[in-house]
């Protein structure tokens, strides 16, 4: 598991120590997160699709960033488009129908191109 922390300003060659304790309760474990993101794409998208591990974030709130990928049946994974991010705590799949019809797109756009190579 990682996290991410927005860049903070520093001076140039300057010494960092970075200490971060968060006390909250993650409700949601990547495996969850993967299954919502996956339930997500096969309703709205179709089924080709490979989903890495989630990643846990920090920031306003903790999310699973869940990376995309399209698949092809003799090729595997060939793009990755995009990830969908699910709230840790919540559940909530934080994606649009439109963000979603745009990967739906992206993903056609892949496929056909691996259709009309030679």
């Amino acid at each position: 598991m990682s996290s991410h922390v927005s860049p903070l300003p520093l001076p140039p060659a300057a010494d960092v120590e970075v200490s971060v304790r968060i006390h909250t309760p993650l409700n949601i474990t990547q495996h969850v997160a993967r299954q919502k993101v996956n339930a997500q794409l096969a309703l709205h998208c179709g089924q080709s699709f490979a989903l890495e591990e989630p990643e846990l974030q920090v920031g306003d709130r903790l999310v699973w960033r869940v990376p995309i990928w399209v698949t092809h049946p003799e090729n595997g994974n060939v793009a990755c488009i995009g990830d969908v991010r699910v709230d840790a705590q919540t559940g909530e799949v934080l994606v649009t129908r439109e963000q979603l019809r745009l990967m739906k797109a992206a993903a056609n756009g892949v496929l056909q191109s691996i259709a009309e190579s030679p």
